[in-house]
This record gives C-alpha cells, sequence and structure tokens, in this order.
C-alpha cells in the first residue's frame, strides 16, 4: 500500500497497480529468432528453407516460422523412438560389423 502526499499536505491513499496481463504466446517467429531458437546461424536457416527442409509461412513478402511447426520438425529429426531416451535410436544405428554399439 502506498501514500501520497497530496498538495494540501493531507496523505491520501493510491492502491497499487493492477498487475500486468501475460504477453500472448508468440505464434510466428521472424529468421533471426527462429535461427537463435534453433542455435543455428541465419545463413543456415536460409539454406535450410531454400532447399525444403524447414517449413515456412509467407505473410506477403515476409517469411515466418511457426513454433509448434518448428518443434515438430526438431521432433522428427531428433530420430527418437517411443519408449527410448533422446539418443538411444541414434546409437542403435550405428552398430559396427560386431554387433557392438560404436562410441561418438
Amino acid at each position: 500500500m502506498r501514500t501520497v502526499m497530496a498538495k494540501s499536505g493531507l496523505r491520501r491513499f493510491r492502491p497499487p497497480a493492477p498487475p500486468a496481463a501475460p504477453a500472448p504466446p508468440r505464434l510466428l517467429l521472424d529468421p533471426l529468432e527462429a535461427a537463435a531458437a534453433l542455435k543455428i546461424s541465419p545463413r543456415t536457416l536460409w539454406r535450410l528453407t531454400k532447399a525444403g527442409e524447414i517449413p515456412y509461412i509467407r505473410i506477403g513478402r515476409q517469411t515466418r516460422y511457426g513454433v509448434a511447426v518448428l518443434e515438430r520438425w526438431i521432433a522428427s529429426k531428433s530420430g527418437a523412438v517411443q519408449g527410448q531416451p533422446d539418443g538411444a535410436a541414434v546409437l542403435d544405428a550405428k552398430k559396427t560389423s560386431a554387433g557392438e554399439s560404436e562410441v561418438c
């Protein structure tokens, strides 16, 4: 609670400001934001976009990347198999001719 000194010298009560509403979730990212989110350079993002590997949305002349679409793209590229932790499928795919997993 805050009190403020009025011009007349009397104290008046000023209620606290209401909390700010949370920002709405971001649905689309611009190329620089998408590259930063993926931790790749913008040039790599453009190369992947031009090759058709990363899905994107055109709004007029602007290119945008959907957050949910990028998350699904990452999941599809991770090679994760249901029931195995991330990376286990990659280890299974890199078996040597002797049948032992190769350590990377």
